[in-house]
């Protein structure tokens, strides 16, 4: 199988000292897994398409009465019900093996706004 010789040709070129130390780099198992199972896709990106596949977004909240302890506490509380919610794969959070990576940006942004409000 292509992915293992391509992931074994990775983990033999690193030292054990790179691949157990954390250097600011660390990829938890989620991470990790999900990379193995999308092997094909990463192994033939280039870093001007690797995260065409990939949507990023963020919920800007309007300004608040709330002071900045309680607007933290309020976010967190969000953070933690979209999860929840939407099962991320990569979040550490979310089960092993019970992750979505199909969340659609739409989906996303509902459960988002609904947590916060």
């Amino acid at each position: 199988m292509e992915t293992e010789s391509s992931l074994t040709r990775i983990s033999n070129s690193a030292s054990e000292e790179t691949m157990i130390n954390a250097r600011g780099y660390v990829a938890g198992l989620r991470r990790v897994l999900f990379a193995f199972e999308n092997w094909q896709l990463f192994e033939s990106s280039t870093p001007a398409t690797i995260l065409e596949p990939f949507s990023f977004s963020y919920v800007r909240l309007k300004s608040s009465p709330l002071d900045y302890s309680a607007i933290r506490k309020k976010i967190k509380k969000s953070e933690s019900e979209v999860i929840r919610q939407l099962a991320p794969v990569c979040n550490k959070e979310t089960p092993l093996f019970q992750g979505r990576s199909d969340v659609t940006l739409e989906e996303f942004m509902r459960s988002a706004t609904n947590s916060l409000q």
